[in-house]
């Protein structure tokens, strides 16, 4: 049985997201934060798989919860949840350590498939932040530094870049976490960045997720 948090300080967008989730998703309890306070005392005192966070909510905002998820190690994935539709505060949630950003604004299909998505370990982008985010590609020596990795580290920063962990690598790729570990170093050393979540803004912001998409290499 999973189990989603839903913070935000309107009723009506905490009814309607449950609404559409219990729909679509017949195994899963729900529970609901009015605020920062109440959602970070249910983080703490439950075992959550997912909290949908608004951004915008009053006194200490979504940002704020999802560092403190970081800072106190709560193995809970995030999918931020607002009526922005900015990239920039996109690329900011990811690589402050959520899983997903959807806009309020999208169809009630892709906040199923944002759930979906991050419920499986997997970092999740709408196509509409995407494509913005296609167009604000670092520049052309940061393109190239994923080049010079040989063929299994950027295999390595592919599947960090989606969010999955060493222990999980290491099983699905037969290798020891000792070996996977020495792999991401390796990465962090060659692309110069100090955290999984630079891997993931790094993947992000080049659109590497769009070009390989279709693939574990």
């Amino acid at each position: 049985m999973k189990k989603i948090l839903i913070v935000d300080d309107h009723a009506s967008i905490r009814i309607g997201v449950k609404s559409i989730l219990s729909n679509e998703f017949q195994f899963v309890d729900f529970g609901e934060a009015t605020n920062a306070g109440e959602a970070t005392r249910m983080l703490v005192n439950e075992k959550w798989d997912l909290a949908i966070l608004d951004v915008d909510l009053p006194g200490r905002n979504g940002f704020e919860i999802l560092n403190f998820i970081k800072t106190e190690k709560i193995n809970t994935s995030v999918l931020m949840f607002t009526f922005h539709n900015d990239p920039h505060i996109a690329l900011r949630a990811i690589k402050s350590g959520a899983k997903g950003f959807l806009s309020k604004g999208e169809s009630e299909d892709e906040l199923i498939k944002a759930v979906s998505v991050i419920l499986k370990d997997n970092i999740y982008l709408s196509d509409s932040i995407s494509q913005h985010v296609l167009g604000d590609i670092g520049t052309n020596k940061e393109k190239q530094k994923h080049q010079d990795l040989s063929d299994r580290e950027y295999q390595i920063l592919k599947l960090l870049s989606k969010g999955q962990k060493i222990n999980q690598i290491s099983k699905n790729l037969n290798l020891s976490p000792s070996t996977i570990s020495t792999y991401r170093r390796r990465v962090l050393d060659k692309l110069n960045l100090d955290s999984n979540a630079d891997l993931i803004y790094y993947f992000i912001n080049l659109g590497l997720n769009k070009t390989d998409q279709n693939s574990d290499l």
